[in-house]
């Protein structure tokens, strides 16, 4: 009992230092937070870049950031990206939504809890791994850089575990496409810190995965009506949460 109460102590206290449950720790070009029950995107800096459950992070055209969570799992998002933080509980529950674009995940070793992301196509699970994902709301790519992670297909229902070096494709014909791509051209995405690095080595497989990105300006309407419409409280994709810490 004292060791729980101990563990729950210091999960609070690290979420506090981080004034949420993670931060922007580097953003290049124009990175927004929308904060639950507004529609307007707030600049990163005005909030010291602090992410709380329920926020949105959006990034735009020529725009890039990095999210360090208080469990120090990273996530980089990629230009023209939305990514809602559903749920964020430091050694249990994490459940995010990818609207749209391209995010990259760097997922420290988990043993319990469950990890989630939501995109209009697939549920992709994992514990602990290195994988990207990009989609653009009929379409989706995963790409599994180190480890193992389970993608479950919203058309269909089936189910698919995918390990490194493997790159798997959904879409409009609800099958499951399968490419084989060097775990070596995969990692650099996931090593390299040099921003415009990073940008050459996605732009490469953006071109052997061939799939589309989002426009700004579609996106933006697109993700505002979603909120929009989650206000009003009809039944669509995004889930946010009462609390900024679940379970806490």
């Amino acid at each position: 009992m004292k060791l729980v109460v101990i563990i729950v102590f210091l999960l609070g206290y690290i979420s506090s230092a981080f004034g949420g449950v993670g931060k922007i720790t580097f953003a290049s070009g124009k990175v927004e937070i929308v904060k639950k029950g507004t529609f307007k995107g707030v600049d990163y800096k005005k909030l010291d870049g602090n992410v709380t459950v329920g926020d949105v992070v959006r990034t735009k055209r020529k725009s890039e950031a990095s999210v360090e969570f208080v469990d120090k799992t990273e996530i980089f998002l990629k230009e023209r990206t939305r990514l809602i933080i559903e749920k964020y509980l430091p050694g249990g529950d994490v459940y995010m939504n990818l609207p749209y674009g391209k995010v990259i995940y760097r997922v420290i070793g988990r043993t319990t809890g469950t990890f989630k992301v939501r995109t209009s196509v697939a549920l992709i699970g994992v514990k602990g791994t290195s994988f990207f994902i990009k989609t653009n709301f009929h379409k989706i790519v995963v790409g599994v850089v180190d480890g193992v992670v389970e993608i479950e297909s919203l058309l269909t229902g089936k189910k698919l575990l995918v390990r490194r070096g493997t790159v798997v494709i959904i879409d409009g014909s609800k099958k499951f496409q399968i490419k084989t791509i060097e775990p070596k051209q995969l990692q650099q995405i996931m090593e390299e810190n040099d921003t415009e690095k990073i940008s050459t080595e996605t732009d490469m497989l953006d071109d052997i995965l061939n799939i589309e990105t989002v426009k700004d300006e579609v996106a933006q309407d697109i993700g505002q009506n979603e909120i929009k419409e989650k206000e009003k409280g009809l039944d669509i994709n995004v889930n946010i949460p009462e609390t900024s810490i679940e379970g806490m």
